[in-house]
C-alpha cells in the first residue's frame, strides 16, 4: 500500500492569492511560450482522493479530475496559455498530469486549470498536486458571430440562431420585450456547450407586426443583437438586414441573399429585367440552423425542433454582367407567390456602379533576363475582386495588385535566340476582355522593332526598340549613306536612334549590323507637310505623310452639289475616297448626276491621273470645308472631316486629293 494512504482524511491545504505581474495581454496561442498568469489567478494545493476547493472538482484515488466536466489541452507553459473553451473532447474524468492545461465546467461556470507540480509526502510518495486556476473563464475575447441577426416569427414557429465561433463563448441574454422568449441551446453533446439560442414568441392579439431586440453579452462585455419581428400570416424575411442597397461589383457579380419564410410554395422574383434574379432553395444558407440537441438544460423535444424547422430557407440569386454603360444601374427586388396569393414589394434594392479601367502600356519589351515588370492601372474600382488575368504563355505569369494599382508580369529568362511573345488579357466576371497587353521578350539574338523607316524632308531622328547581342559593338552598326547615322542610346542597349539630315531629293539608305543579315531600310522624302508639291503635272499642298505615302490637296474654286439624284450607291468607305470614287464612276451619267465628283475627276487630264474626292476620315478637321465622298443615305452625305451630314443637293466647296509615294 502506498505510503501516502495516511493522508486521505487530512484537510485540504489551500493557498489563495491574486496573481502578481502584468495583465495577460498575450492570448498565449503558442503553448510553448511563457505567458503571464491572468488576473484573478488562484493557487491551491490539493490532496488526491479529496475535493480541490474548486467548486465540485476533486482528484480521485486514480489521480483523475472528477466531479465536473473536463477537457485536457495537453502540455503548455502555464495558465495564461489556456485561451479558449473547446467544443469537443469533454469527459467526466481526465488524468491529472503536471504541465497540462484543462478547461472545466461546474455549477454554471467554466474554469481554466493548470497543474504546476506534484505534491510529495515525507515518505516520497505523491500525495496531491499544486494547481492554478481562474474563474469564471470567458474564453476568447470575441463577440458572438451570429448565423443571422434578424428573425421573423409568429406564435406557431420558433427560430434557432447558431453561433459561428469556433470555440464556446459564455454569454448572458437580455430581451427588450416580455413576449419574446430566448433560451440557450446546444448542438453539441452537452447542454452547457451553448452554441445557439432558441427563440419563440407569444401569440399577438393584434393584426400588426411588433419588434423586439435580443442582446447577447459575453463575459468580456462584447454584445451581439438579434432583431425579432413578431408577425402574422405568410411572411418573408431577410436573414441579414441590408443597409441601403445591395452593392454589386461593377465588373460583374453573382450574389446570394439568404431569406426565410413560412411559405413552402415556390417564390418568384421580379427585378424588372435589369439583373438576372432567381429564387432557389438554399444550398448552405448561413441562416438555416443546425439541429439542436439541448434547449436550456433539457433534451430538445421533437415538438420544439419541429417548430424551429417548420420555416423554409431560400437564396435570392442575383447575377449581373459588367456595367460598361457609364451609369449606375438600380432596381428593387420584389417576391411573389400564387398560392397563397402573397406579394412582398421592395424587399431590398440592388445597385451596380459603372467603372473605368485603363492600362498605361498596351505593348512592352522586356530584357532576356528573368524578372518582374509593373504596368500601371488607372481605375475607379474599389478592389480587383471578380477580375481575372490570363496569359497565352507559361513563361509570362501575370497578376493584379490593387494596392499598387498595377499589372505585375513575372517572366522567366529567355535563353533562345529569337524574341518571344505573349498576350496578357484582363477579364471581367464573365471572362470578357477589358484590356490587353502584348509582351515581347528579347532573346540572345538581334531584334529590331522596325525594319523600314520613313522620314519627311527636314533633319529628323527616330528611336526604336532593339535588342543588341552583347558581342555587338558600336562599330558593328554601319550606315550605307553619309546623310544617315544610327547609334545606341539610353541607359541600356535596347534603343537605337536613327538620324537623317535635310533632304533635297527622295533617297534611300540602310543600317546594317556586322555578322547579321538583318538591316533597316530608311527612306526620306524631299517633301514635308505644308510643302507645295509639284511633280509631273500634279500640284497641290501636302497635308499628311505616313509610312511612305503622302497626301496633297487642291481647293477647287466653285461649289457643287454631291449629287442631283436621290440614290443610295453604297459609297460608304470612311478612309479611302478612291473606293467611293470608283462606285460613283460606275453609275450611268455620273458626270451629270454627281457634280462634285465630276469636278474632281476633271483634274485627271493630259496624262495626269489619281485625283479623287476624299473620304470623310481621310481629311483633317480644320482644313477648308467641303464635300467628302462618303454618303450615309439616299439624301445625305458627310462633309470632309465633319461629324454632320448634309443634303446631297446642297452646294458646298470641294477639295481634290492625290496620293504620292516616297
Amino acid at each position: 500500500m502506498k505510503n501516502f494512504i495516511y493522508y486521505l482524511m487530512l484537510p485540504l491545504m489551500l493557498l489563495a492569492f491574486a496573481a502578481c505581474g502584468e495583465k495577460n495581454s498575450d492570448p498565449g496561442e503558442n503553448p510553448d511560450k511563457l505567458v503571464p498568469d491572468p488576473e484573478g489567478t488562484i493557487e491551491v494545493s490539493a490532496r488526491y482522493d479529496a475535493a480541490t476547493g474548486i467548486e465540485t472538482i476533486r482528484i480521485d484515488a486514480a489521480y483523475n479530475f472528477s466531479g465536473a466536466y473536463f477537457v485536457s489541452l495537453g502540455q503548455m507553459r502555464g495558465l495564461g496559455n489556456i485561451t479558449s473553451i473547446p467544443k469537443t473532447g469533454w469527459a467526466t474524468t481526465v488524468a491529472v498530469v503536471p504541465g497540462n492545461g484543462y478547461v472545466a465546467y461546474s455549477m454554471g461556470s467554466f474554469f481554466r486549470i493548470y497543474v504546476e507540480a506534484e505534491l510529495v509526502g515525507t515518505t516520497g510518495g505523491v500525495i496531491g498536486y499544486k494547481l492554478k486556476y481562474q474563474a469564471p473563464f470567458a474564453g476568447h475575447d470575441e463577440e458572438l458571430k451570429l448565423s443571422q441577426t434578424s428573425v421573423t416569427l409568429d406564435a406557431e414557429n420558433s427560430a434557432t440562431v447558431n453561433f459561428q465561433n469556433t470555440e464556446i463563448i459564455p454569454y448572458t441574454i437580455e430581451t427588450s420585450e416580455p413576449w419574446v422568449h430566448v433560451e440557450k441551446a446546444s448542438t453539441g453533446k452537452h447542454s452547457f456547450l451553448s452554441d445557439a439560442v432558441y427563440i419563440r414568441v407569444d401569440e399577438s392579439g393584434e393584426k400588426e407586426s411588433t419588434e423586439a431586440t435580443v442582446t447577447l453579452k459575453t463575459l468580456g462585455g462584447k454584445t451581439s443583437t438579434i432583431q425579432v419581428n413578431r408577425t402574422f400570416g405568410p411572411y418573408v424575411s431577410l436573414i441579414e438586414p441590408i443597409s441601403g442597397s445591395l452593392q454589386l461589383n461593377p465588373v460583374g457579380d453573382k450574389k446570394r441573399v439568404a431569406i426565410v419564410s413560412n411559405i413552402g410554395s415556390t417564390l418568384q422574383a421580379d427585378a424588372n429585367g435589369v439583373f438576372d434574379v432567381k429564387v432557389e432553395p438554399s444550398l448552405k444558407p448561413s441562416g438555416q440552423p443546425s439541429r439542436l440537441r439541448f434547449i436550456g438544460d433539457r433534451q430538445a423535444k421533437e415538438e420544439e425542433l419541429t417548430r424551429a424547422e417548420s420555416l423554409f430557407y431560400y437564396d435570392i440569386v442575383i447575377t449581373a454582367p459588367a456595367n460598361y454603360d457609364r451609369r449606375i444601374k438600380r432596381n428593387r427586388i420584389s417576391l411573389s407567390v400564387s398560392t397563397p396569393s402573397f406579394v412582398v414589394s421592395d424587399l431590398f434594392y440592388v445597385e451596380q456602379g459603372s467603372f473605368v479601367l485603363g492600362i498605361s502600356e498596351n505593348s512592352v519589351q522586356l530584357k532576356k533576363e528573368a524578372g518582374e515588370r509593373r504596368i500601371s492601372i488607372s481605375t475607379d474600382l474599389d478592389s480587383f475582386d471578380n477580375l481575372s488575368v490570363t496569359s497565352t504563355e507559361k513563361w509570362c505569369r501575370p497578376a493584379l495588385s490593387y494596392d499598387e494599382k498595377s499589372l505585375v508580369l513575372t517572366v522567366d529568362a529567355n535563353t533562345g535566340n529569337n524574341v518571344r511573345e505573349a498576350e496578357i488579357k484582363v477579364l471581367d466576371f464573365d471572362k470578357n476582355e477589358i484590356a490587353s497587353v502584348e509582351v515581347f521578350q528579347f532573346g540572345t539574338g538581334l531584334y529590331l522593332e522596325q525594319r523600314k523607316i520613313y522620314f519627311e524632308r527636314p533633319q529628323q531622328s527616330l528611336s526604336i526598340a532593339v535588342n543588341v547581342p552583347d558581342a555587338l559593338t558600336a562599330s558593328d552598326i554601319q550606315c550605307s549613306e553619309n546623310w544617315l547615322s544610327a547609334t545606341l542610346t539610353g541607359t541600356g542597349r535596347n534603343v537605337l536612334t536613327i538620324r537623317v539630315t535635310e533632304a533635297a531629293e527622295n533617297r534611300v539608305g540602310y543600317v546594317t549590323f556586322s555578322g547579321y543579315p538583318d538591316r533597316i531600310e530608311v527612306r526620306q522624302s524631299k517633301y514635308a507637310v505644308n510643302d507645295t508639291y509639284s511633280e509631273n503635272g500634279v500640284e497641290g499642298t501636302v497635308y499628311k505623310m505616313e509610312e511612305g505615302i503622302g497626301w496633297l490637296y487642291k481647293q477647287l474654286k466653285e461649289t457643287y452639289p454631291w449629287s442631283i439624284e436621290q440614290v443610295f450607291l453604297g459609297a460608304t468607305d470612311k478612309t479611302d475616297g478612291r473606293v467611293n470614287m470608283e462606285i460613283v464612276k460606275s453609275q450611268p451619267n455620273w458626270q451629270t448626276n454627281y457634280p462634285a465628283f465630276a469636278a474632281v475627276d476633271a483634274l485627271n487630264a493630259e496624262s495626269v491621273t489619281g485625283w479623287y474626292l476624299p473620304a470623310v476620315e481621310e481629311f483633317f478637321k480644320g482644313k477648308p470645308f467641303g464635300w467628302s465622298s462618303t454618303e450615309t443615305s439616299y439624301i445625305l452625305a458627310c462633309g470632309m472631316g465633319a461629324d454632320d451630314y448634309f443634303y446631297k443637293k446642297d452646294y458646298f466647296s470641294v477639295c481634290a486629293v492625290h496620293r504620292f509615294e516616297y
